[in-house]
């Protein structure tokens, strides 16, 4: 690995020097291997929020590094560590001429030479502390044994997420197009890797992804934190450079083509499938790292930006994306029991009119928004399928009851939207009316439309669903009635063998108390003495 270069300038009588890398830190990263030690890619932590950078004070390692460069720079020539880095021209021609004016100055053993190994020996120590959070250091104070925990995110960082993906979704877009790698993965990896755009890598780099070697013969050195072994270690690291984000968003579809180790990652449409395929292939080494991507998907709709590479967009107009709460079917339409619509994932079918409860709003693999249900099914979330409606949607008739009778005095409206301006004509206790269909108010109240074309509340405790030939039976309390033939009372409104009574002879008179009904809507006559009586007009008449 190419060592640290310390360029010595001399200028009005005061010594500067120069010191590479910045200093960067993440919690997940690539294994370190000889194959892999300057292609592959180090993780962000899984908030991507606190990212590490320069402070003027390097650890012991970076100082023995860097005295070692001194050394090296004297006695060898410019090598790099794997096949996998680049080399260039200019870089090698920069070095040499680095390397020449230092081997001048220690061959002549300057006082320079010996104010800048006195000015490393002094430098104050610094501790790599992830136990403290990610992104922070111990700093120890020179000729001090006082300790301060700081935090070392850029102050550059960038705040709004939006404006960051605003910023990359064209390159992810033509990753797909140009070499097949799923433009919500991209951003979900630029978005954890950079945090935002925030990291120090990302700042001083453009280096977005986090990979390493070389671009160009261009990179920055970077200790970082690597999960080997079930622990956290530290790893000095080349990383690639770039001009601008725009070169490091091609060049990462370009890596993931090179390394033949990604080969299931190219192409893969689902998500859920390319997060968990990219992390076994070895980009990174965090336990975690299919979930944070996925999550990141998931909670800024990436897979809209599949969606418009496919050059299948959808229009979230037609879908519920923010949670209804309670919905009624407005067709029949099946339940799922996962997110992803399959034959093999198909449940039982929801019929027009059923009231569900809903618990959250989820998206699929390429984006679709579904319902999720408080039974744990997914539902569709198109509002052609589904309708908001108020949370006591039970209490409502939300299948066409066909004929109903009303249980109090209501009015009729004119529109289904209920006012003075619309109210009609008033329909008193036990009318019997036609009812065409189940409509919405505009905040999702049941209504029935009648075949008269006006509205009527669908409020189970106004209405009652009656047989269709409920004209033919007495639905207002006719008071006293004779029996026109030989009929049983029953002891409940359910007329059965079991609860069959005493026979009432033709011509008997009896007093009604009440009417009330069956369970499947057929009227029944309450008598005085508390038993039931057919209401049916064939059978009796009012007196």
């Amino acid at each position: 690995m190419k060592k640290n270069k310390i360029l010595l300038v001399l200028m009005s009588g005061v010594l500067t020097f120069t010191a590479m890398p910045s200093v960067y830190a993440s919690n997940s990263s690539e294994i370190l291997t000889s194959e892999k030690a300057n292609s592959d890619y180090q993780t962000s932590d899984k908030s991507s929020e606190n990212k590490l950078e320069s402070t003027g004070s390097l650890s012991s390692s970076q100082r023995q590094q860097t005295d070692e460069t001194v050394t090296n720079s004297i006695n060898s020539e410019n090598t790099t560590s794997s096949s996998e880095i680049i080399n260039s021209e200019s870089d090698t021609e920069t070095t040499e001429e680095i390397n020449t004016d230092v081997k001048e100055k220690v061959e002549e053993s300057t006082p320079e030479e010996k104010a800048v190994e006195e000015t490393l020996a002094n430098l104050p120590k610094m501790e790599l502390r992830p136990e403290l959070g990610p992104g922070y250091y111990e700093v120890e104070g020179s000729g001090s044994k006082t300790r301060s925990k700081r935090s070392l995110m850029a102050p550059t960082a960038m705040s709004n997420s939006e404006l960051f993906l605003s910023k990359i979704k064209a390159g992810a877009i033509s990753g797909w197009k140009k070499y097949k790698v799923l433009p919500s993965l991209t951003g979900a990896q630029a978005v954890l890797e950079s945090g935002w755009g925030s990291s120090g890598l990302s700042q001083s780099a453009n280096n977005l992804f986090g990979i390493k070697g070389r671009y160009n013969g261009q990179f920055e050195l970077w200790p970082t934190l690597e999960f080997l072994n079930g622990q956290w270690v530290t790893v000095n690291a080349e990383f690639r450079k770039y001009p601008s984000w725009k070169e490091s968003m091609e060049d990462h579809g370009k890596f993931l083509v090179d390394n033949p180790r990604y080969y299931k990652v190219l192409g893969e449409k689902n998500y859920i499938k390319a997060t968990n395929e990219i992390w076994l292939a070895g980009y990174a080494t965090d336990p975690d790292y299919p979930g944070k991507l996925q999550r990141t998907i998931t909670y800024n709709n990436l897979t809209a930006w599949d969606k418009e590479a496919f050059g299948n967009v959808i229009d979230l107009s037609k879908y519920y994306t923010i949670n209804p709460g309670t919905i009624v079917m407005k067709k029949d339409d099946n339940q799922f029991s996962s997110v992803e619509f399959s034959s093999k994932t198909r449940g039982t079918l929801q019929e027009k009119g059923n009231v569900l409860k809903v618990s959250d709003i989820v998206y699929s693999s390429n984006g679709t928004p579904r319902l999720k249900l408080t039974n744990g099914n997914y539902l569709s979330a198109s509002k052609s399928i589904v309708l908001k409606t108020v949370n006591t949607a039970a209490n409502y008739y939300t299948v066409n009851p066909g004929t109903i009778v009303m249980k109090v005095d209501d009015n009729q409206f004119s529109s289904k939207e209920f006012n003075k301006s619309t109210r009609g004509k008033l329909h008193e206790k036990g009318s019997v009316l036609k009812v065409a269909d189940i409509v919405y108010s505009s905040n999702g109240t049941p209504r029935l439309k009648l075949t008269n074309g006006n509205y009527l509340s669908a409020s189970k405790s106004i209405v009652l669903k009656t047989v269709n030939t409920a004209a033919n039976y007495y639905t207002i309390n006719p008071g006293t009635i004779v029996m026109k033939v030989d009929d049983n009372q029953f002891s409940s409104a359910e007329f059965n063998k079991n609860t069959r009574g005493k026979l009432h002879k033709k011509g008997s008179v009896l007093k009604v108390a009440d009417i009330v009904y069956s369970s499947n809507g057929t009227p029944r006559l309450k008598l005085t003495n508390g038993n039931y009586i057919s209401a049916n007009k064939k059978i009796i008449e009012k007196k």
